[in-house]
């Protein structure tokens, strides 16, 4: 048996191996560089949370634009150049002192959940904490 101790591995690093993946993807005619770049922009320039904080920043200090964000909300969004997919509905509700909103979140499209992982998720507060599912 060879004497393994003075084997050196040589790994590539992160970088390196990103790379290889992208060439293959490339071989294969799949654009992931552009694909990773078009996501990328889309969750960093779009889907930011910022976006939500702006809105609800304005409607508090707005009494007018918080009374037309209300009454049309797509429309004030598109002002605001807040990126959405064309074909969902936007409601627009606000909490008073008497009446509160719970949102319901869609559950994971990708993931199955059984009780276990549903008591999990609720003993943690939520989904993707620390504490849920992995």
């Amino acid at each position: 048996m060879p004497d393994s101790s003075n084997v050196r591995q040589n790994t590539a690093s992160v970088e390196q191996r990103v790379d290889a993946i992208e060439a293959i993807f490339e071989v294969r005619g799949m654009k992931a560089r552009e694909a990773i770049e078009e996501f990328e922009h889309t969750v960093e320039e779009k889907w930011i949370p910022e976006n939500g904080a702006r809105v609800v920043a304005k409607a508090w200090v707005d009494p007018e634009f918080k009374k037309r964000l209300l009454a049309n909300p797509k429309a004030v969004l598109d002002e605001l150049g807040v990126d959405y997919p064309a074909n969902i509905d936007i409601q627009i509700v606000e909490n008073t002192d008497s009446r509160r909103y719970f949102i319901l979140p869609l559950p994971p499209s990708d993931v199955e959940l059984d009780r276990a992982d549903l008591d999990k998720i609720a003993a943690a507060g939520g989904w993707g904490s620390d504490h849920g599912p992995s």
